[in-house]
């Protein structure tokens, strides 16, 4: 019987100990969520900075080169720029998980009237009338919608050399 309560205490014990680690997994996948829904530094280091922080952490953890191309002055509003930054988070989120790619590009310019967003990569492509079509699409249709949003386009082109997509935002 003592037997079985000491069994009893350890298994009590190990459980305890992978609750917390799951609790503890749970709260680092939240505080990364929460950072990814509104990076802490955005506000102050503004849109430019932003998007090089993001595009050197994704240099430096896959295996592909990406690189950018930012000639913005601040001619948006802070929610229209946060919506362009998800919108390359999406694009390059796709590249990694489905465009095999090995090269990309993020071009950001303005004049004065409209401010062009470009995310570009060579890819295998994919058909966008057929993967638009289809139900589980999300980041694609998250891309345009965000895009409308702010009062903008996006147009996306893709052949077997690589993928463009193109946003168009009024100022």
């Amino acid at each position: 019987m003592s037997h079985e309560l000491l069994s009893l205490k350890h298994s009590f014990e190990v459980s305890q100990l992978q609750l917390n680690e799951k609790v503890d997994s749970i709260i680092n996948d939240i505080r990364a969520i929460s950072r990814n829904l509104h990076p802490v530094l955005f506000e102050k280091i503004g849109l430019e900075a932003s998007l090089e922080q993001f595009i050197e952490r994704i240099q430096n953890t896959h295996l592909f080169m990406i690189s950018s191309e930012i000639n913005y002055q601040d001619g948006l509003t802070t929610e229209k720029e946060l919506q362009i930054y998800r919108i390359v988070q999406e694009a390059v989120s796709n590249i990694i998980k489905y465009a095999d790619a090995i090269a990309a590009k993020v071009i950001l310019t303005e004049n004065k009237d409209i401010v062009i967003l470009e995310i570009i990569d060579n890819g295998k492509g994919f058909n966008v009338k057929e993967t638009l079509e289809k139900k589980d699409s999300f980041g694609l249709h998250n891309m345009i919608e965000r895009s409308k949003a702010i009062g903008g386009q996006a147009h996306i082109t893709s052949t077997d050399k690589g993928t463009k997509i193109v946003v168009q935002i009024k100022k």
